[in-house]
């Protein structure tokens, strides 16, 4: 069995903050984790919304032998055993397997004093939503469990409504969604869908078309009707 580490990222060049997050996150990742950590962009350019589902779908496409992906975006690190232990449930059976439980906020002034050496588990840290409140972060799916949904729905850029809808596509066409106990720390940035976030025009166009999108995915019943969706009709 074989698994790698996908941090999906591209510098759009409108947060400073971003960098500097891709760095410590890729550094904790190779410092602690034994798995390949591979960085993969979505192909677009300049200040165009980021496409997180394009960058799932190049790395699936570019490691045809790797059998589980862990899927941890650029801001967010955790317990490495949390992720050892969520890719022996995604080798057990089919589905999404988030790699916390609990969802962690460092705010700006201590995140910069984490990314500056102090250890974040020093800094206070404020748990969004509920225990099991969240399923995007880190996931962590097998090969079989992607084409069973399909892939990733490249509709979907910039912030929000992604995750819930991939969600409700790995539920339906898989089964329940499972957790690993344990906290994800994510590091703050200035962009991005929070109220406040440095924010373009065609950031907050495609913010409502996911919106819209995720109608559809609360329509879609059945396995076949959610791959036509993750398709991209």
């Amino acid at each position: 069995m074989t698994a790698i580490l996908v941090i999906p990222y591209r510098d759009r060049g409108i947060d400073p903050y971003r960098p500097l997050n891709l760095k410590y996150v890729t550094n904790w990742w190779a410092d602690r984790i034994h798995l390949p950590v591979i960085v993969t962009g979505d192909g677009r350019a300049g200040q165009e919304p980021f496409n997180r589902s394009a960058c799932y779908n190049q790395a699936v496409d570019l490691h045809p032998n790797v059998d589980v992906f862990v899927f941890a975006e650029s801001d967010v690190f955790c317990d490495p055993d949390q992720i050892h232990s969520a890719i022996d449930i995604a080798t057990q059976a089919p589905g999404l397997v988030v790699g916390f439980s609990r969802f962690m906020e460092i705010n700006e002034a201590d995140s910069i004093r984490v990314r500056e050496g102090q250890p974040h588990d020093t800094v206070p840290a404020t748990q969004i939503r509920g225990d099991k409140g969240s399923n995007g972060a880190i996931n962590v799916i097998s090969r079989d469990t992607y084409n069973l949904v399909g892939g990733y729905d490249e509709t979907f850029s910039s912030a929000w409504w992604d995750d819930t809808a991939m969600g409700r596509a790995f539920d339906i066409c898989c089964g329940p969604t499972r957790y690993v106990d344990g906290q994800v720390f994510h590091l703050f940035h200035a962009s991005g869908g929070r109220a406040g976030a440095v924010t373009t025009e065609a950031d907050r166009a495609a913010t409502e078309a996911n919106r819209r999108r995720y109608e559809q995915y609360l329509q879609a019943t059945t396995p076949e009707q959610i791959r036509v969706l993750t398709g991209g009709e």
